[in-house]
């Protein structure tokens, strides 16, 4: 058997496992551990891939195959996405969706415990690559987190203002800061204001 033969497989293998479970109702409780713990293992034949589960934009459930920032595996995520069959009730999605305008958000620092993050005052710096990609710097305050949690709060924050495939494809770097440097700062905009603003660069 081929590599392609056998990737196909494993493709395949796993939509028929979550269908399966959607038939027989496995997936409608997210809080359902032994569920989670099952849904993870599966999704860990995909190295780098994560996933989410949460309501749907058209649709009651929707299941997010996540290249978990890493653009190298988008095109790996985008393949499964694209594999999954038409399953009533179910969207599918290759990388985190926008949340829209809500600023606050939740993550988890290395305790384990669930910290509340509010974006709502950050500010923010775009800086103009010559080959079209934008660098990222924010403003975010001292949240009290480590440097790699306070660089996870402002990829989540941007993640949620325009969805992680845009951000990987148009954004090269995000540096979350304490406070910007002054030469930035004069020109810094409210996070609020990301998604226009990146459209503009866009165009």
């Amino acid at each position: 058997m081929t590599k392609d033969h056998e990737w196909k497989d494993r493709l395949g293998s796993f939509w028929t496992w979550f269908a399966q479970g959607v038939e027989v109702g496995r997936f409608k409780e997210f809080d359902d551990d032994s569920m989670l713990i099952e849904l993870n293992s599966e999704v860990s034949q995909f190295p780098g891939l994560t996933w989410e589960l949460g309501p749907g934009e058209k649709t009651e459930y929707a299941l997010t195959i996540s290249p978990d920032g890493d653009s190298a595996l988008l095109g790996l995520s985008r393949a499964l996405v694209e594999a999954a069959p038409s399953i009533q009730n179910w969207e599918f999605y290759s990388a985190r969706r926008a949340r829209g305008p809500a600023e606050v958000f939740t993550l988890v620092d290395e305790s384990g415990a669930e910290v509340s993050i509010d974006a709502s005052g950050w500010l923010y710096s775009l800086l103009r690559h010559p080959d079209g990609m934008v660098e990222l710097i924010i403003e975010q305050g001292d949240l009290g987190l480590s440097e790699d949690r306070q660089y996870q709060a402002a990829v989540l924050a941007v993640d949620g203002a325009i969805g992680e495939e845009r951000r990987l494809e148009t954004i090269c770097a995000v540096d979350g800061v304490v406070r910007l440097d002054e030469r930035y700062r004069d020109k810094a905009t409210k996070f609020s204001y990301l998604r226009q603003h990146l459209a503009q660069f866009e165009g």
